[in-house]
């Protein structure tokens, strides 16, 4: 990304934060950096033109819409893996798909509607796409260096639930076993493989509940799509799609859809921080719970030792129990920061998948 000037510098720290809903939006931003109207426009169309952002949209919670979500790996034989392609592709609830140079070659991750079993519905992605063997997995938590912890449940009382808690008392499907090159105090073992469970559970946000209502999914329908750049965007948008609803509707219903949790934020939609790096990993390995605050603290400091590189774990609850996405410009790099990460946590069991290419990386659509 080049390097941007004062102004542009406010309007992306000020559009990274939750915005209201309103024909104004564009006005407050303008407001806030002491930018004016005209120039932050023209701002952010060249952020939208030179990837800096891909759009201004809605960030929706998928287990407050009634959606599930399930991450999966699969195991496809080379003669299907164009067949498995073309399925994964076609299916509208696989929203991403990254292909690895491993046996388990291919994670995908969907979002299916509540009358929907996410457990059934991977079964199926596997029998569609021909996999020998398929692997859910969801990390219990996730977190990374600039954020607390990013999924971390509320308690009745309206306080996070303690990590070690979550970790202890989730309700959990069988274990699969994952055939993948292992790591035994710094030797590689063949023909072994490892135990990761998957953790399938849900939790109470302790946000204001209730269900989506039938107002609510034209204003969803709306506000996940980009906005338009225009001075009174809503205004357009009503124009031009007809929709049986006034700019102060849509403000006062997705006012509402924030303080249940169903929105997230009204922001700026960021590329991944993984966009760039060429060697892009998943990395498995074996802690003890018991350590799990100075895993979290370690990992916090780790993105800004290895300041080039993005690292993003997540804590599962089975023998091999911590994931990390784990990007970097080359194998090297890779190599360094997987020997510094052993050697700091005294973890000498993992395992590593590399990335091939991205199949598919697509915004998923709710009630489309």
């Amino acid at each position: 990304m080049r390097k941007l000037n004062h102004n542009e510098n406010l309007v992306l720290e000020r559009i990274q934060n939750d915005m209201p809903v309103t024909d104004e939006i564009f006005h407050i931003i303008a407001k806030d950096t002491s930018v004016p109207l005209i120039d932050v426009i023209h701002i952010l169309k060249s952020f939208e033109s030179e990837k800096i952002i891909i759009g201004i949209s809605a960030e929706i919670r998928h287990s407050k819409t009634g959606y599930h979500s399930g991450t999966a790996l699969l195991k496809v034989s080379k003669n299907r893996i164009d067949s498995a392609i073309s399925s994964i592709q076609k299916n509208n609830y696989i929203y991403s798909a990254l292909m690895y140079e491993n046996d388990y070659n291919f994670k995908i991750k969907f979002k299916v509607p509540h009358e929907m079993n996410p457990v059934d519905y991977a079964g199926l992605i596997a029998r569609e796409t021909g996999a020998d063997h398929l692997f859910r997995i969801t990390p219990r938590l996730k977190f990374d260096s600039k954020n607390e912890i990013k999924n971390s449940p509320w308690n009745e009382t309206g306080k996070r639930i303690p990590v070690i808690d979550l970790l202890d008392n989730c309700k959990t499907h069988d274990s699969f076993v994952l055939p993948v090159e292992i790591h035994h105090n710094n030797k590689t073992e063949d023909n072994n493989s490892i135990k990761i469970g998957e953790i399938y559970n849900e939790f109470s946000s302790g946000l204001n509940m209730r269900s989506v209502g039938k107002n609510d999914i034209p204003v969803i329908q709306i506000l996940q799509n980009r906005l338009p750049l225009t001075e009174n965007p809503f205004s357009q948008i009503i124009s031009e799609s007809g929709i049986d609803l006034t700019a102060d509707d849509i403000y006062e219903i997705s006012e509402e859809l924030k303080k249940c949790g169903i929105i997230k934020k009204f922001s700026a939609l960021m590329p991944d921080k993984y966009e760039g790096h060429e060697i892009r990993s998943l990395s498995f390995w074996k802690f003890h719970n018991s350590d799990l605050n100075r895993i979290i603290q370690f990992f916090r400091d780790l993105n800004n030792i290895f300041d080039t590189a993005v690292i993003e774990p997540g804590v599962l609850n089975r023998e091999y129990n911590l994931t990390a996405g784990i990007y970097t410009d080359d194998n090297s790099e890779l190599e360094r920061i997987i020997k510094f990460i052993s050697d700091s946590l005294h973890i000498s069991e993992y395992c590593i998948l590399k990335e091939i290419k991205k199949v598919k990386n697509d915004k998923f659509i709710y009630f489309s």
